[in-house]
């Protein structure tokens, strides 16, 4: 992965997406659209990082005052607390990112004459009730849901 100064506290690698022109499938089994967990990850590492070096940190300011110990922590991490909220910053952007990638992957690909908000809205709300387990239960159900408009049913 190339240096990216403007994102310093990317620690980890990232999930690497197909092509734009690969099948949704493909790219469902691949997990273009799923949870960012690669950026969660990265999000949980750096946080025990930073309990597991102010532990170590108040270890060694053991016999100081308590107010004085917080005040040298906030001073001395404040980069890497700044770093821990970029990154789940990050992780809620890259969510929304995908989530918005697959509902236009799906409306581009089911086209037709009907209302794509309203069909999403019927598909998400069918698929709480229906438990669905994972995007290609929500895939298939969408492509369900697609078949009963075009068909008029």
């Amino acid at each position: 992965m190339a240096y990216n100064r403007f994102q310093y506290w990317v620690k980890g690698p990232r999930h690497r997406k197909l092509h734009k022109l690969q099948p949704i499938e493909d790219k469902i089994k691949n997990g273009d659209f799923d949870w960012p967990e690669d950026v969660e990850r990265d999000y949980l590492n750096q946080k025990r990082d930073l309990e597991r070096r102010v532990e170590a940190y108040k270890e060694s300011r053991k016999g100081a005052s308590r107010i004085d110990i917080d005040v040298e922590i906030t001073q001395q991490f404040k980069k890497t607390r700044v770093t821990l909220m970029k990154v789940q910053e990050e992780m809620y952007l890259e969510d929304e990112k995908r989530l918005q990638a697959f509902k236009d992957e799906l409306s581009n690909l089911f086209r037709g004459g009907y209302d794509r908000e309203k069909l999403w809205e019927r598909v998400l709300e069918s698929s709480l009730k229906e438990d669905c387990k994972d995007t290609m239960d929500f895939y298939l159900l969408y492509k369900e849901e697609w078949e009963k408009l075009k068909n008029g049913a």
